[in-house]
């Protein structure tokens, strides 16, 4: 997995929503599987899926500013909007190092190869950031956040810190 890259605040993540690899269910996508839906959702309804919290239609937190199929599944590059109320705690998921992507989406074709259920073709519906994803190759990777530092570099930063705060509080009784 690619080190987690954290940039100066935006708002702006990107990842992978899917990937080819099977998941935890015994799904697999195909390559090509979601060539038809991104078509109609960029020519019908002029726009992507919404981003929501844990597959919750009454909690969303940005929007799709980018979907492409590519040699590794669904990359999606999105925004986070800060005035939805669940923003904070996805923000927080993800910088604890849970930062999960996950679809929501019907099966449009299919076929079985010994247990895995190949998906051919999905009608995608939502994208979502969770806690813990089904397909575990579907992450975040990046997010232009509050520092220019990886977040265990900042942590590592904020732990030495303290630890000089400490030694100076002790040396002054």
């Amino acid at each position: 997995m690619k080190p987690f890259c954290v940039k100066t605040y935006q708002g702006i993540f990107s990842g992978y929503a899917s990937t080819y690899t099977p998941d935890a269910v015994g799904d697999q996508m195909v390559p090509g599987a979601f060539q038809k839906t991104l078509w109609a959702w960029k020519k019908k309804k002029k726009r992507f899926p919404h981003v929501y919290w844990e597959h919750d239609i009454e909690e969303p937190i940005g929007v799709c500013l980018q979907l492409k199929e590519d040699e590794k599944g669904l990359f999606i590059q999105g925004k986070l909007l800060q005035d939805f109320p669940k923003t904070k705690e996805a923000l927080q998921s993800i910088q604890w190092g849970r930062r999960g992507l996950s679809i929501g989406f019907f099966v449009q074709g299919c076929h079985f190869n010994g247990g895995t259920r190949c998906i051919t073709e999905v009608l995608l519906k939502e994208i979502s950031l969770v806690k813990f994803p089904c397909n575990s190759d579907a992450v975040v990777e990046e997010i232009k956040s509050i520092s220019s530092c990886s977040y265990d570099a900042a942590t590592q930063g904020v732990h030495r810190a303290f630890q000089r705060l400490y030694l100076k509080i002790n040396a002054s009784f």
